[in-house]
């Protein structure tokens, strides 16, 4: 189905208020490969990513990042920061530390969250687990059950009879992850990984059944990592992949993968 989108506002949106592929796509409630391909479709250059921002994008990114600043001083966590913003954790993480902002220590539960993560942690679910249901870091969680001497009241990580019986299915019919299968029974992947080489399960080898992209898909995922500056996360969110897709398609391209702290906003 063709999208009713309007090429000249998009051309001048791009040249004239020199805004980005992505900013486009917000605006005009689309994505970023739909706006790159309509560029690219009516033969305007694009801009390489050294190229200067206006003011104006220099301003609005300054004040996202102000506010960023803002809301974690008071209190918010870096979960909740990038769920406001549509960024990952990591990204809030590496902006505010290239801010001097410092990580905060010794996060103080409150009563209620500490009641809910002893019931949580003696119904045997996991810290991960608990750190989302909290929306606290899991060194919180951990530093709280060790200062309460916390113990399960049933065996760690245990599976029951039928949940074991599944996993060949799982991970070979319906070619879920192991880290995949980890979640969907709340429990950590060596487990998992434990109980397939128990039931004699081959397992895949990283990169392994790796989604089929398209060549135009491909080619749209070099671009948004390369000049548009999109994590993996969010390149696999976009196209409906797993990140371990997008870094081995980078990875046969040839292209060099960022190292953590070094994406740009």
């Amino acid at each position: 189905m063709k999208l009713n989108l309007d090429d000249n506002l998009i051309r001048d949106l791009y040249e004239n208020k020199n805004l980005s592929t992505s900013q486009i796509a917000k605006q005009m409630n689309t994505s970023t490969p739909t706006i790159f391909y309509r560029l690219k479709k009516m033969g305007v250059l694009m801009r390489s990513p050294g190229q200067q921002e206006s003011e104006s994008i220099k301003q609005e990114k300054a004040s996202r990042i102000k506010k960023m600043t803002d809301m974690y001083q008071n209190g918010q966590t870096l979960a909740q920061i990038g769920q406001h913003f549509n960024l990952t954790r990591e990204r809030i993480r590496q902006l505010l530390h290239k801010e001097g902002q410092k990580r905060r220590t010794n996060l103080k539960l409150s009563q209620d969250k500490v009641t809910i993560m002893q019931d949580l942690y003696k119904g045997n679910k996991t810290v991960k687990h608990i750190s989302k249901i909290l929306d606290v870091n899991r060194g919180t969680i951990y530093a709280k059950i060790k200062s309460l001497e916390l113990v399960r009241t049933t065996p760690r990580y245990k599976l029951t009879q039928a949940q074991i019986e599944s996993l060949g299915a799982l991970y070979t019919q319906k070619k879920l992850s192991i880290h995949k299968i980890a979640e969907l029974m709340d429990v950590t992947e060596v487990t998992i990984l434990r109980h397939l080489k128990r039931e004699g399960v081959k397992t895949r080898k990283r990169g392994e059944h790796v989604a089929k992209l398209s060549q135009e898909q491909v080619s749209q995922i070099t671009t948004l990592y390369t000049q548009e500056k999109l994590t993996v996360v969010e390149i696999a969110k976009m196209f409906g992949v797993t990140n371990s897709a997008i870094y081995t398609r980078l990875k046969s391209l040839g292209v060099q993968t960022r190292q953590r702290g070094r994406m740009k906003l």
